[in-house]
């Protein structure tokens, strides 16, 4: 196993948002939304601004070409037009939010259909006009986005964005029907799914599986998911858990308000827990701001089991070349930990 290295990892501090029925936004509980930051906006503003050198166009001068979120995924970076695609989960946002991301989806579902998508008021390199109509967007919507698709090379992480410059909600939608996956696929090594294709043709999906072997609490400050802003009020958003099977040591677990020191090393088997959907799913391992916001924290010996539903996404810290696979829990009754 490699050493663990703690990097600044941002968290997309998001909420599962009505699902269909109109395009009212849900707001997010007092919880994180109250800190005085932005908590989607990343240091630099958005991670594009690394390296460009194989992400695409910053810019796309009103030419887009039309194409499905499968064949642009499987294709270069550039300029698209996405038709028809249907909203799978919005971030929350207060009146000072200055960003939100949203995971958008093929309406037929299938590999490689879904894809994160970020818009940003204040980026410089990654402009957003289309901020207002996203903030007010909601899950389970039909929506026409233009904009440029980034994907760094394997030698950067494999880094996928959608920056839309223009986003027109057209109906209510229907969501795909979620990916079945097995357990093992939701380890944070996993490249290979079980169903022998790459991991990367359900990133960014809904997903259902069945956790036989039962997942237990194992790193309650996962270095992935702290912050490194000195202005952050809640500095944890998300956490590690492990097999049973794997026999792993857990850390230490909140003792009070104090945050305790991460896993040292890596554990391939490790599944990646973050609390994007904070909203809906409100079990944090923040030893401040869960207290303060009388959130449910984990205690040693607590995990889940049984039939779970999430969204598998993954990232790539800024500043490296190692991404993770990590899975968004969108409520707390579909991914129960207890």
């Amino acid at each position: 196993m490699s050493p663990r290295t703690v990097i600044r990892v941002l968290p997309l501090c998001i909420a599962v948002t009505g699902c269909g029925g109109g395009s009212t936004v849900q707001k997010a509980s007092p919880d994180f939304a109250t800190q005085s930051t932005d908590m989607a906006i990343t240091p630099t503003d958005d991670m594009a601004s690394a390296s460009t050198a194989d992400m695409g166009q910053a810019g796309c001068g009103g030419v887009y070409m039309k194409s499905t979120i499968a064949a642009m995924r499987q294709g270069a970076p550039g300029c698209y037009e996405l038709d028809g695609v249907v909203t799978l989960a919005v971030t929350p946002t207060t009146s000072t939010s200055k960003s939100v991301t949203f995971y958008v989806q093929d309406a037929a579902g299938g590999d490689y259909s879904a894809v994160r998508a970020s818009c940003s008021s204040t980026s410089m390199s990654h402009p957003c006009p289309a901020f207002p109509m996203v903030k007010a967007s909601s899950s389970a919507r039909t929506v026409t986005l233009t904009g440029t698709y980034i994907r760094s090379g394997a030698s950067k992480g494999g880094y996928e964005q959608f920056y839309p410059d223009a986003f027109t909600d057209t109906a209510a939608g229907t969501l795909p029907t979620p990916i079945a996956l097995a357990e093992t696929d939701l380890e944070r090594g996993t490249t290979t799914a079980s169903t022998g294709k790459p991991i990367a043709a359900y990133y960014f999906q809904l997903f259902t599986t069945t956790i036989a072997d039962k997942l237990l609490m194992y790193d309650w400050t996962a270095s992935e998911f702290t912050s490194a802003s000195a202005t952050a009020k809640c500095k944890q958003f998300g956490f590690g858990m492990i097999p049973t099977s794997a026999a792993a040591t857990a850390g230490a677990a909140c003792t009070g308000t104090t945050q305790p020191a991460g896993q040292a090393t890596v554990n391939p088997k490790e599944v990646l827990i973050g609390t994007d959907f904070y909203s809906g799913f409100k079990t944090t391992t923040d030893c401040v701001c869960g207290p303060k916001y009388m959130d449910p924290v984990p205690t040693a010996g607590q995990g889940t089991s049984g039939s779970v539903t999430g969204l598998l996404s993954y990232d790539v810290p800024y500043g490296t070349t190692t991404g993770y696979l990590y899975v968004a829990p969108l409520l707390g009754a579909s991914f129960p930990i207890q």
